[in-house]
This record gives structure tokens, C-alpha cells and sequence, in this order.
């Protein structure tokens, strides 16, 4: 469990890969390869420069430029949080999941991080 930009993040590896992943998974909710990814995780702020190779995309994008494209204001791109495993972000938070990161047909252990408010 860790507590950054006023949330709660926890995460924790499940017994078995969920059947349908894609509706398991939310903005709040988020699935990934544990094997792809490794224990190490670090929550912090997105940083100018910061790319992602988003799930479906077949490239890289400026984690900027993705927070531009969906509707994101200059002011919370500043500090939207993101989810970096081995040196690489592997998801916006409430956003894009990471190609190399995600569940796939090949995933044999799979881990979860789920995002609530910070209880007062």
C-alpha cells in the first residue's frame, strides 16, 4: 500500500488471471504481467520527456501528448500520476496501460494495482 497525490494505490498479485481482463480492468483498476513488469514499482508525478508504448498503439507516445489527446487540462497534466516499473511507465493512472506491461495470452501471473481516494 502506498498514499501519493492524495490516493491510495494497492497492489497485490492475484491466485489467477481473470477470464475477462478488459472488463476486470478501470480507470481505478488495472491489470499487469507480473513476469514483464517485476516486484519494483514507483507512483510518481508524469515528468516532461516521459513516453509510453500504450496497448494497441504499435509505438511510443509522449505521455504529454496522450494526456492532450483525451481531453486532459494543461494544469492536471502537471501532476497526473503515473506508474513506472524498471525504468519504464507502464500506466497513466486512470489512462493508457503500457504494451509491454499488459495481460496477454502468454501472462501467468498477473498482479493488480487499484487506485481509491485517500480516506481522511
Amino acid at each position: 500500500v502506498a498514499h501519493a497525490f492524495g490516493r491510495t494505490f494497492q497492489a497485490k498479485q492475484l491466485p489467477d488471471v481473470p477470464k475477462d481482463v478488459k472488463g476486470y480492468c478501470n480507470a481505478d483498476r488495472q491489470l499487469f504481467d507480473l513476469d514483464a513488469v517485476g516486484p519494483a514499482l514507483k507512483i510518481r508525478a508524469a515528468r516532461e520527456g516521459d513516453r509510453i508504448r500504450p496497448l494497441g498503439l504499435g509505438g511510443s507516445k509522449l505521455v504529454r501528448d496522450y494526456l492532450a489527446e483525451i481531453g486532459v487540462p494543461v494544469w492536471e497534466r502537471n501532476r497526473q500520476a503515473v506508474v513506472e516499473a524498471k525504468g519504464q511507465i507502464i500506466w497513466i493512472v486512470g489512462g493508457a496501460v503500457a504494451a509491454d506491461a499488459a495481460v496477454s495470452d502468454d501472462t501467468k501471473r498477473v498482479f493488480e494495482i487499484r487506485v481509491c481516494d485517500r480516506e481522511p
